[in-house]
């Protein structure tokens, strides 16, 4: 999530005082940041416990946790490398003085624990980003590998089945062609917009960038590929694109807003896939994936600070129509990704176990 909606959401930024004293600090704010990794897995496992019957809930609580400890893991290994010992810290009033205001009756009791918990992420993003530019470079890395995974988190409204996942890793021939058509498109999409938006210098910045850059991953997916014996082929789209921009709107500035904002979904899904396939993955696939990272977090938040900016060019309005767009489209894109789908590609939903993959009507050789 970009800084300035993290404060948005916040209400104010971590005063001054606390990052001088932080960078003075290392050695307890690792010690601390390892306790509030493994609290927030606890949390979170808690939570499923609590409530054994919502599905969405355990299946992003799951993610969660395995994610925070995962993260508690790492936090660990570096102590260790700085010869730090984790040791037990007394807790701050922070989190303590949050869930005084959790009321006791079920239905609120878990609302209220829900908005808590997304505080409280959302601060430690904020915390992060600023400690980035004054810590060492292994520090800032694993901290800007967090704010990604934090990002991603914020705008996507589930997580991607495990069932596209297991598809996925077996069907690695057609999971790299669709990867290349993705990338192509996402070059042309991004031309389109600065062909449409002349006038526009900050997108037209921003798409420049953002065309080179997938251009430069279509050439690569493609000499892996080459590499592997596969063959670029033509694939049939699936639904997930053309069903989200049955969304847009014929009318401009409604028009590029809403465009901007399914290229947000896009990107930030494609980073989520990423990230869920890299331990499943080969070496050479594994560490290419893993460089796309970066840049397609990026592109996630370009495109979504573009449609703000498009919000704010209107009335007072224009944020709420913003907030609202991005509502709608989020909840179209869990349905998509929720539900099952005929065909497998790079956005497909839920497979089919009985669908047949890669027929001659799903591929057809380049003339």
């Amino acid at each position: 999530m970009p800084l300035s909606e993290l404060k948005q959401f916040l209400g104010c930024s971590t005063p001054q005082a606390w990052v001088d004293k932080a960078i003075q600090e290392q050695e307890i704010l690792l010690i601390d940041h390892a306790h509030c990794e493994k609290k927030a897995a606890s949390t979170a496992m808690q939570l499923m416990f609590r409530h054994p019957t919502r599905a969405n809930l355990l299946t992003k609580m799951s993610r969660l946790a395995k994610e925070e400890l995962i993260h508690f893991e790492q936090v660990c290994r570096i102590m260790r490398e700085r010869g730090i010992v984790y040791d037990h810290l007394d807790a701050c009033r922070y989190v303590g003085a949050l869930r005084h205001l959790v009321r006791t009756h079920e239905p609120a009791k878990l609302m209220d624990t829900l908005i808590i918990g997304a505080f409280v992420e959302a601060r430690s993003c904020e915390r992060f980003e600023l400690l980035i530019p004054h810590l060492d470079e292994t520090l800032a890395k694993f901290y800007a590998s967090l704010l990604k995974s934090e990002a991603r988190h914020y705008i996507l409204g589930c997580s991607t089945p495990q069932a596209w996942v297991d598809k996925a890793i077996q069907e690695q021939e057609i999971l790299l062609i669709d990867h290349a058509h993705c990338e192509k498109k996402a070059a042309s999409t991004a031309m389109q917009l600065m062909f449409r938006h002349p006038t526009r210098a900050n997108l037209l910045t921003k798409m420049s960038r953002l065309a080179k850059e997938e251009l430069i991953h279509f050439e690569q997916v493609c000499r892996i590929m080459r590499e592997r014996g596969i063959v670029y082929d033509h694939l049939d789209a699936c639904r997930y694109v053309g069903a989200l921009r049955h969304l847009v709107r014929t009318h401009e500035p409604a028009k590029l807003m809403d465009t901007l904002i399914i290229g947000a979904f896009v990107e930030a899904r494609s980073c989520e896939r990423f990230e869920l396939l890299i331990p499943h993955l080969d070496e050479t696939l594994a560490k290419f994936y893993a460089s796309l990272l970066k840049s397609e977090a990026r592109h996630y938040q370009d495109y979504l600070s573009l449609a703000k900016d498009v919000a704010l060019e209107a009335d007072a309005a224009g944020l709420d129509d913003y907030t609202q767009r991005i509502a709608l489209v989020r909840d179209l894109e869990v349905e998509l990704i929720s539900a099952e789908d005929p065909m497998f590609r790079f956005h497909s939903g839920v497979p089919i176990k009985t669908s047949p993959q890669h027929t001659n009507k799903d591929v057809i050789h380049a003339q």
